[in-house]
Parts: C-alpha cells; structure tokens; sequence
C-alpha cells in the first residue's frame, strides 16, 4: 500500500507540472460479477448492482487543432453485486483504486463551440482498498479473498459531450463501458466486473 501511494503522488506530481487543464468525473457504476467457479461454473443467484464512481487528473491536447486529448488521473471505482436464494442474502460492496489513461477525439463541435461531442479509450489499473460480503448479517472481508485481490485491468470505451460555459469552465455528461479482469492469476477461479457508467464531467482549462 506504501508503494501504491508513493507512485500515486509522484504520477501526480509530475503530470500536474505539465497539465493543460484538469477534469473531474462523478458517476454511478452498474457492475455485473463475470464469476466462474474451480469448475468453470457461474451462478446465476448474482445479480448486478450499483456503486459511485469518481475520476479527477489533468488533460493534455496532443494534436494542433485540440481535437485529440490525453487525460491521466486517479479513478475510485465501487464494483458492486447482490443475490439470494431460498436461504440466504447476499451482497458484495468493494472499493477500489488506482490510475486512469484515457486519449480521446472530437467527433462534433457546433459551429459556435457551445456543444462539443468526444469518443474516447483508455485503461484503468486498479486494486482493492477495502471490501465487505454479506451473508444474511454476517459480514466478510474481501480483501483477504483471492479473486478480489491484486491488480485489475480495466479496458474502457464511452463517449462525452462538453458544454461551454466560459473560456475556462465546461460541463457535460458522459457515457462509458468498460471490464476489469485481473492479472497474474493463479487462481482456478475467475472474477471480472463488467460496468456501465454513467457520469457528470467537469472540466478547468488552464
């Protein structure tokens, strides 16, 4: 965790030195639990649920006409799930951190420069903070359970708009699909988090 935090800063660090705006993002993620057994089973008893994304870093234009941009910043991400059956309930509520590159590129832009339209890609590599399953009231921790632990790769692909409200400020909504799997498993068993996120953005143009 020490390291983790250490890289962290230091990321921010150096990319605020060279950043060219900054951006923040406020959404809810709607995660379905990919789950497969030992033995190659699912279970159908897990349902998906909801959970808070946040994502905060700089901007950087890296074409000369500002259509293709580069963000690099920090995403905390709940991956979250629930279920039952004729025994028991269930819930899966975690929390999870870690460093976000997207590149995006204006498809639109109104002839005035209100609206702006941006599909975009990127990566996320992630890793467990904290977490807790529930079985009736029986509370575990995740974070000592295999298939949550370690580092979560997590491919996305969405799209933004931007309104303009002045030479400084824009805001928007945005869209994004992504699925975080974990590397370097040795774990018979797999667990990855297909998301849905759908999000406020916020941008301050230096």
């Amino acid at each position: 965790m020490r390291q983790l935090t250490f890289i962290i800063l230091l990321f921010l660090t150096v990319a605020a030195a060279k950043a060219q705006g900054y951006y923040f993002n406020l959404g809810q993620n709607f995660t379905k639990y990919d789950y497969k057994n030992s033995s190659g089973q699912t279970n159908a008893n897990v349902k998906s649920d909801n959970g808070f994304m946040i994502d905060f870093g700089y901007q950087w234009n890296i074409s000369y006409d500002s259509k293709w941009q580069y963000k690099a910043g920090l995403s905390y991400q709940q991956f979250n799930a629930k279920g039952k059956n004729d025994t028991f309930d269930y819930s899966w509520n975690t929390n999870y951190i870690g460093i976000q590159n997207t590149i995006s590129y204006e498809i639109y832009t109104s002839y005035g420069k209100e609206v702006a339209i941006k599909i975009n890609s990127g990566f996320t590599g992630a890793t467990i903070i904290n977490g807790e399953q529930m079985i009736n009231s029986t509370s575990y921790d995740l974070t000592k359970q295999e298939e949550f632990k370690g580092l979560f790769i997590q491919p996305h692909i969405g799209v933004e708009n931007d309104f303009y409200i002045n030479e400084s400020i824009r805001l928007g909504i945005g869209y994004r699909f992504s699925k975080a799997f974990r590397i370097n498993s040795g774990s018979k068993e797999s667990l990855n988090f297909i998301n849905n996120t759908f999000y406020l953005n916020f941008k301050y143009i230096i």
